[in-house]
């Protein structure tokens, strides 16, 4: 059993030395329940939606699901030429509509608590390493000390919806939020629908609304790395949106080593915590988004601290080379349900 200041968490070991990975790759349906689904690709990431209803609900249900989503892409893509973050980059200054400040302000709260293992001007550390891919090279410590320099919060200033820079070099990327804002809004929307329940699947973000069919909590599949078609394990989730961030998923290959795509903001390298993967379950998309970048980032023992503070109310599920970690509400509660027969719960 660990103990950190006093929470208590449960671990799981390997009683084999494997390399796990983790996503959330399927949900428990009750038998009988009559779902139909769609596939759009949008944000950079492949996204679903299973809603239990006829064709002809899902239909208009589904088109306005992929405005909202385009919605959002089209406001906080850096990719985006146009985009209000796009523009950022190059003016200096946004005037946030209001539906948007809850972005800002998260991203802003969460770097704040997690001492910038989250921040949300890595962006020159990002366009530095792209750069470097397409050149077959690893950055040099000039390059990312200058980028260095222009990252952190202290280089904006957040005022009555209007969030500018006093660093000219400084510029937003907010990939690492962005998917969870835009299913808080799909399922804001669902919930006002006639759809009874369903499931949406963001890349790295599940979130769930309404009931199902027999009354039971959703049933989360998290993959397993020796049969990526099978499951690893299931949470059990009655309600709210489940973020996984990992080292497994999103890559770049530089002189035959894989480098993986969650920056540390203090280093400018990938993150070197411990964890394999980090899994966040709380009610708030955009929160969760945030915080999965953030505690993969600061590691176990610096994340559990986080979570004993309850400055945000959040359970996790943090994976090592050979452990997988619980925090208490998931250990005490049993909502985490084991499956692969190398693992066991230690005493």
């Amino acid at each position: 059993m660990w103990r950190d200041k006093g929470t208590r968490i449960k671990r799981l070991t390997f009683l084999l030395a494997v390399i796990l990975c983790f996503s959330c790759v399927s949900c428990g349906r009750a038998s009988g329940e009559r779902t139909v689904s769609k596939t759009y690709f949008l944000m950079d990431t492949v996204i679903e939606i299973k809603l239990r209803c006829g064709e002809e609900t899902a239909a208009p249900v589904f088109s306005a699901c992929g405005e909202i989503m385009s919605g959002v892409e089209a406001v906080l893509s850096r990719t985006v030429s146009d985009s209000a973050v796009s523009r950022f980059n190059t003016e200096g200054q946004w005037q946030v509509d209001a539906a948007f400040s809850k972005v800002v302000q998260t991203a802003l709260d969460v770097s704040g608590a997690t001492d910038g293992a989250f921040d949300p001007t890595v962006e020159p550390i990002v366009s530095l390493w792209k750069r470097c891919e397409e050149q077959g090279r690893l950055p040099v410590e000039e390059e990312l000390h200058e980028c260095l320099a222009h990252v952190g919060t202290e280089h904006l200033v957040w005022e009555e919806n209007t969030l500018t820079r006093t660093d000219p070099a400084t510029a937003l990327d907010l990939g690492a939020i962005g998917k969870g804002y835009a299913i808080d809004l799909v399922v804001d929307y669902l919930e006002k629908t006639e759809v009874p329940g369903g499931v949406v699947s963001f890349g790295g973000n599940v979130a769930v609304f309404g009931a199902k069919k027999n009354g039971e909590a959703y049933r989360i599949g998290l993959r397993d790395p020796q049969n990526t078609a099978g499951v690893l394990g299931y949470l059990s989730v009655p309600s709210g949106v489940i973020s996984v961030s990992g080292d497994y998923e999103r890559y770049v290959t530089i002189n035959g080593a894989r480098y993986h795509h969650i920056i540390d903001p203090k280093t400018g390298y990938p993150a070197e915590s411990g964890l394999r993967s980090v899994a966040v379950l709380c009610e708030d998309g955009t929160l969760a988004d945030a915080l999965s970048t953030a505690l993969f980032v600061m590691g176990v023992e610096e994340a559990m601290a986080l979570y004993e503070s309850a400055v945000f109310p959040f359970e996790a599920v943090f994976v090592t080379e050979d452990e997988i970690i619980l925090t208490e509400g998931l250990a005490e509660g049993g909502r985490f349900e084991h499956t692969a027969k190398q693992y066991r719960l230690a005493s």
